[in-house]
Order: C-alpha cells, then sequence, then structure tokens
C-alpha cells in the first residue's frame, strides 16, 4: 500500500488488495506509509487504516464504496 500511495497514478486488478505492510507483527509502517497515507485519506483514516491493518480490496474501491 505504501509504495501505491507514493505513486501519481496507480493501476490495480480488480483481485488486488492492499494493506499496511509490517503492522501485523507490530512494526511502523513500512516505505512512508505514515507519511504519504494522512495526506491521501486524512489523519483519522490514515490511523484507523493503520492500527487496524485492515485490508482493502482494489474491487470495493474502484466502486466508490468505503
Amino acid at each position: 500500500m505504501s509504495l501505491a500511495c507514493a505513486c501519481d497514478l496507480v493501476y490495480a486488478s480488480e483481485n488486488s488488495s492492499f494493506v499496511m505492510a509490517y503492522n501485523r507483527i507490530g512494526l511502523t509502517p513500512d516505505g512512508s506509509g505514515s507519511y504519504f497515507l494522512p495526506r491521501i485519506v486524512g489523519m483519522k483514516r490514515a490511523f484507523e487504516l493503520m492500527y487496524t491493518n485492515r485490508k482493502l480490496s482494489a474491487k470495493r474501491h474502484m466502486n466508490g464504496e468505503s
């Protein structure tokens, strides 16, 4: 997810999913995820994604669902 956040344009298959790497084992987000994610989705949503480590489905989010 962090690499995708750092890009201007992201192409993903409908079968793709995104998750913050390393959070499940208690480490900090990788690849500047803690820098880019709050700037894209807002601070509250970024904290929720980082703390819960919820997997985001590309298909679900392409259709505008949250």
